[in-house]
């Protein structure tokens, strides 16, 4: 996929209409958090997908050396714990605990690099905090970051 030039003033907007999407309804400090997980999870699931379609081009009839180039990227991203797949599930409830597992599947995957990075992080109580809005605000936020990109 072509590399896409974002401002620093489109990346304060998209920050900006992501904690407008929770303000009111869940503490600061919660989906600072939140905000600041999901948005390195797509930077690194972006990264993850780039590299994937361009080494596709150049080697596509050889996945498996594919799949040994990607084993020394920057971060590694498992299967099913990208943004991408995430926001495939973004309508079926239990979006915090599958981030929560996508996380930890990630730092998991990178060893030391992300050891205890994501271990005070838990998105599963915004979904307490917000269950009868639950479903329109992720279905909002997930809208917000894709629309970015």
């Amino acid at each position: 996929m072509p590399h896409t030039n974002i401002s620093q003033d489109a990346i304060n907007k998209a920050v900006w209409a992501a904690c407008d999407t929770f303000r009111g309804t869940v503490d600061p400090s919660i989906y600072k958090d939140f905000i600041l997980t999901m948005l390195f999870l797509k930077y690194i699931s972006d990264v993850h997908r780039d590299k994937v379609a361009e080494l596709t081009v150049e080697y596509g009839d050889e996945p498996e050396l594919i799949a040994a180039m990607m084993e020394s990227q920057s971060f590694k991203v498992p299967t099913g714990a990208t943004f991408w797949d995430l926001y495939e599930a973004r309508h079926e409830a239990g979006n915090g605990s599958r981030i929560d597992q996508a996380l930890h599947a990630i730092e998991e995957a990178n060893g030391t690099k992300l050891k205890g990075v994501f271990q005070d992080i838990s998105l599963t109580p915004i979904n307490l905090v917000m269950k009868s809005k639950r479903t329109k605000s992720f279905a909002t936020y997930w809208k917000i970051l894709v629309k970015r990109r």
